[in-house]
């Protein structure tokens, strides 16, 4: 069973960065284990966000969702296990925000060696072209 937070994003380029910069240096480890965007590349998922959060001057510029799975269920050297993991966090990305652009990064370096995804949906609604509606009584999804 995953263990999963959702935090509002105010600073898309920080998080991003976060998500795939190697810790501290650490050029031994690559941290991206998997990587899934619906725009194509992380730099036209920054320039969009960029350009929806100015045109709409929003100060939440999306939501950040951490999906941690236990040690004993996926393995972080089993490509398969990596792969299965990066569409978890994709199919949760599109229950939750089905009309938002996401980015989802799977990350294998956590120091219990858990795979996790960091998921990234922008605060906007393609169909809308307003904010997320952000329903917190989701229960199971």
């Amino acid at each position: 069973m995953s263990v999963t937070t959702i935090h509002k994003v105010k600073n898309m380029q920080s998080l991003v960065s976060y998500c795939i910069t190697p810790k501290k240096m650490q050029t031994s480890e690559e941290r991206i284990a998997k990587l899934y965007c619906d725009l194509g590349s992380v730099d036209f998922f920054l320039d969009y966000a960029e350009n929806v959060i100015k045109s709409h001057a929003r100060k939440v510029q999306g939501y950040s969702i951490i999906q941690s799975f236990p040690q004993h269920e996926f393995d972080v050297n089993n490509e398969k296990h990596i792969e299965y993991v990066n569409d978890l966090g994709r199919k949760l990305a599109y229950a939750l925000y089905p009309n938002s652009p996401c980015l989802v990064v799977t990350h294998s370096d956590s120091i219990g060696k858990c795979l996790h995804n960091h998921i990234i949906a922008l605060n906007h609604n393609l169909d809308t072209n307003k904010a997320i509606y952000l329903n917190r009584r989701v229960k199971d999804v």
